[in-house]
């Protein structure tokens, strides 16, 4: 976790970045990203910064492991079980959303949060 203090007229904004491994377990992942955003916040963050897609597996440039191209046509599969993690605006878990607006509520925090959408 990186922390940038950026002093202003008003008093000084903190920002921490977060990144961590994650698993295909999103519950898991979801629990660990709370964890790091509870010691950003405790440690001054007021805006804390998740990686992208940080509720999966983070599959953008891995290549298929039998041919090492992720444009391949043996990709076609893994490709396609990784899209399956893809939802739309309207699909997203409400609970996912809320958790995150709500622990930026009791932490007064800035916290934007990316979830892989799917498009139409």
């Amino acid at each position: 976790m990186e922390k940038t203090t950026v002093q202003q007229a008003t008093g000084s904004v903190v920002v921490a970045a977060i990144q961590f491994s994650c698993s295909n377990n999103t519950k898991e992942n979801i629990a660990k990203a709370k964890r790091f955003i509870r010691e950003a916040a405790s440690a001054g963050a007021n805006i804390i910064l998740l990686q992208e897609l940080f509720s999966t597996l983070y599959f953008c440039e891995e290549p298929c492991e039998v041919c090492t191209n992720a444009l391949s046509s043996c990709c076609v599969e893994l490709l396609q079980e990784y899209f399956s993690l893809a939802v739309s605006l309207n699909q997203v878990d409400d609970s996912f959303l809320s958790e995150f607006q709500s622990l930026a509520k009791e932490l007064r925090v800035v916290l934007p949060v990316s979830f892989f959408e799917r498009c139409k």
